[in-house]
């Protein structure tokens, strides 16, 4: 039995994306790689899946905040990036203290209360 190419796994975790969680995603992906040991293509994989995505027109942003983001707070980010395709992956970050952290493959916007007590900080010395 021949293994699954890079690309065969990318499209069936896009595939995947769209009937399960975030978390049971990552899960089952974690999964896969370590039983067919190939934890040191993860790499390339999730790039070939980034590449897929853009060829189809869909955009990822990570979104970390300090509890679990609200609908409209989603919904702010989806506008900010023009309400396009947009997959949302959502990071839980305690020690950001409040605000959202937003990070896109172009760009990367802190407001969080931690990055501003860092601003502050180093604005001192």
């Amino acid at each position: 039995m021949s293994k699954a190419s890079v690309s065969q796994i990318a499209e069936a975790i896009i595939l995947k994306s769209k009937e399960m969680t975030y978390q049971e995603l990552v899960d089952k992906v974690a999964s896969f790689v370590i039983s067919e040991r190939r934890t040191a293509e993860v790499g390339k994989i999730m790039r070939e899946v980034e590449r897929l995505r853009r060829l189809e027109g869909v955009s990822e942003v990570t979104i970390t905040t300090a509890t679990p983001a609200s609908e409209e707070v989603k919904m702010r980010v989806k506008q900010l990036f023009g309400n396009h395709n947009i997959i949302i992956n959502e990071e839980i970050d305690k020690t950001i203290i409040g605000g959202v952290c937003i990070e896109s493959e172009e760009y990367f916007l802190d407001l969080t209360i931690r990055g501003r007590l860092e601003q502050l900080k180093t604005g001192v010395k």
